[in-house]
This record gives C-alpha cells, structure tokens and sequence, in this order.
C-alpha cells in the first residue's frame, strides 16, 4: 500500500494552489477573500502534513484536544463504510452530531419536527410518535 501522507500532502498543495488562483482572478472581492481563507486553510494542512512526514511525529504546539482524538477515532473505526457515510462521520465530527428533533402536534409552523419539511395544508404536524432527523442543527 502506498503511504497516504505524501498523497494527501499533494492533494493539499494541488487544493490550495487551486483557491489561491481562485482567489486573485475572482471579480469579486467577498468571494475571493473566501477562496483566500481556504488557500490559507489548505496550506496550514499541508505544513502539517509536511512536518508529520518529516519528522514522523506531531511538534510541539500541533497537538489535538481528546476529544477530537476520540471523533477522529470514531471515523477511523468505521472506514469500512461507503464514502457518503464516511463524509457524514466527518461532518458530525467538525459541526456536532445531528440532533433529534421531535413533533410537538398542532401547527405545524410551530414544530420543532417538522421545521423545513414543508407538510401538506392543512399545516398540522403529526404528533408526538413521530420524529425527525435534522441535518446538523
């Protein structure tokens, strides 16, 4: 199996080239100081991943909370999943878990279950039994 770091770094480098271009041609300024944070992001990454490779540990300074170690864990554990699923576990892992919304009955407006889910007129929400996943948030 080939080493994923040098591959990653190159994805990084090849990511941050690509935004910071992006950044210099854009028309506009709100969209090219976005393209100039992710180059930004993108090039924090891969000076990262350049000391890992060349020292093959984490300097000082660089080290992770626990409890991103134990979220970075979580996906690690479950690779073998397909890739939608991996991305989802990533997600929950930078924006928190989704939440467990559920109906509160009545209107519909009103429900924290139904909340973006556009149900039929007469707008009443189905009860309490029933209940929604929300997508982060």
């Amino acid at each position: 199996m080939t080493d994923p770091l040098p591959v990653l770094l190159a994805r990084l480098i090849a990511d941050s080239r690509h935004h910071a271009y992006a950044a210099a041609h854009s028309k506009a300024e709100e969209l090219a100081r976005a393209h100039e944070g992710f180059a930004a992001g993108f090039h924090t990454a891969a000076v990262y991943v350049a000391d890992l490779i060349a020292s093959g540990r984490v300097r000082a300074g660089q080290q992770v909370r626990a409890e991103d170690e134990a979220a970075a864990q979580r996906v690690l554990d479950n690779l073998h999943v397909d890739p939608a699923e991996r991305a989802n576990a990533i997600s929950d892992a930078i924006y928190g878990a989704p939440t467990e919304r559920k109906h509160a009955g009545g209107n519909a407006e009103d429900c924290p279950g139904c909340d973006g889910t556009n149900p039929p007129y007469p707008f009443i929400c189905p009860g309490p039994d029933e209940a929604t996943r929300s997508a982060h948030g």
